[in-house]
């Protein structure tokens, strides 16, 4: 349990809320500090022992974690009572999605290309990755044994359940909205390094229940559209 203990975060809006949600679930209080160290070096922070706990990408810091010998305890939120939706999402103004529809395609079909091509052969898409990230980023390197690891690890995840990439449930971002109310999570408050305890609070704050005023569930919709995805 994580009561009593410091967790590494990342400052985002419910991250340490739904942390606290999920040890109470598991019957923990759900008090413990929330550290804010530089995004970056958050995962550094945890293995050198200045953090007991941290949110991580299974496909990346969970396999370095393999290539380290560093034996990790893993919650997967979805075991802990919240039914969590889509992530990562590619994001999209609607005055730019109705100006430029061709172009939303023509990228969303390249990206479900990439995608598609990762899954078939994810040792290639390792090693473009790490080729890529050399020539683009002025010699930055990902190490090739990570990056095959990641791949590996991804392969029957690329496309999904359904066999479309990118394809989006209305049920599953509803229960993820609803989930997000009923736990008191939808607040008019939001997190600051500097709160003014009006419109913006502390990650302590937020976690004790100082987080604004509930917001109505009917006025938080979940907005996602399918409509640009190829065929």
């Amino acid at each position: 349990k994580l009561d009593g203990k410091t967790y590494a975060s990342y400052a985002a809006r419910f991250e340490g809320r739904i942390v606290q949600k999920m040890i109470q679930a598991d019957g923990g209080a759900g008090d413990f500090k929330e550290s804010t160290p530089p995004m970056l070096g958050i995962w550094n922070t945890l293995l050198a022992g200045n953090a007991d706990a941290t949110w991580v990408f299974r496909q990346w810091e969970g396999c370095e974690a393999e290539l380290r010998g560093v034996d990790l305890n893993v919650f997967p939120v979805c075991d802990y009572g919240m039914p969590y939706a889509y992530a990562p999402c590619l994001c999209a103004h609607p005055e730019w999605l109705a100006r430029e529809p061709e172009t939303a395609r023509r990228f969303l079909e390249a990206t479900a290309s990439g995608y598609a091509a990762a899954s078939r052969d994810p040792s290639r898409a390792a090693e473009t990755l790490v080729r890529l990230a050399k020539a683009e980023n002025d010699g930055f390197e990902v190490d090739p044994e990570l990056a095959r690891r990641s791949a590996a690890f991804l392969q029957d995840k690329f496309i999904g359940s359904s066999g479309r990439w990118g394809l989006m449930e209305e049920n599953v971002w509803d229960a993820y909205v609803r989930w997000l109310w009923d736990a008191g999570l939808l607040t008019t408050g939001a997190q600051s390094r500097h709160p003014d305890s009006g419109r913006t609070f502390s990650l302590d704050d937020l976690r004790a229940g100082k987080a604004g005023e509930k917001i109505p569930l009917e006025s938080v919709p979940a907005v996602f559209t399918n409509e640009y995805l190829p065929r």
